[in-house]
């Protein structure tokens, strides 16, 4: 076991056994100071204007070709976003939310969304019973304690879109 640097992208060749860094890169650069004064200068509506262009690239770039695909919807502004540019680009086969009742009033709550994305959420209502068996399956599949509380929410929303035959699911994350 040992540590991989951070930003690194190593391989591991499995003839010799020996490590080599693809790649490695510091959050740094990814800070260009001149763009950043130049886009202090901007005004919103073109700052607002140069993201739409990227998520609408982004989005028509990642759609799958011939294959049904869902978009998993939390009530949160990254699933949201991405729930809008795919109906807006694209046709998802389903739009899929979790609820873990009582947790929140967003999520238990999605009508909203689906008047804003002209589409149906399925929303599969969880309490602690399914939540508890799915926990213990899920450290089981992990063979460890779970590195996210969103995984049981991930799995069970995985299952679904699974049994609606979709190949690929988009996420917030």
């Amino acid at each position: 076991v040992r540590q991989i640097p951070t930003g690194a992208v190593e391989r591991l060749d499995l003839r010799t056994m020996r490590w080599t860094t693809v790649r490695q890169q510091s959050i740094r650069e990814w800070i260009d100071p001149a763009r950043m004064e130049s886009n202090a200068q901007r005004s919103l509506a073109s700052l607002t204007d140069e993201l739409d262009a990227l998520l609408t690239q982004t989005t028509k770039e990642m759609l799958p070709d011939r294959r049904k695909y869902a978009a998993v919807l939390s009530g949160g502004v990254d699933s949201s976003l991405t729930g809008h540019y795919l109906v807006a680009h694209g046709s998802p086969d389903m739009l899929v939310a979790v609820d873990h009742l009582g947790k929140d009033r967003i999520s238990s709550d999605l009508i909203g969304f689906e008047a804003a994305l002209g589409r149906r959420i399925e929303v599969l209502r969880v309490d602690h019973i399914p939540y508890s068996g799915e926990i213990t399956r899920c450290q089981h599949v992990c063979g460890s304690p779970l590195g996210s509380h969103s995984y049981v929410a991930q799995a069970l929303q995985s299952a679904r879109v699974r049994s609606a035959d979709c190949r690929v699911i988009f996420g917030g994350e």
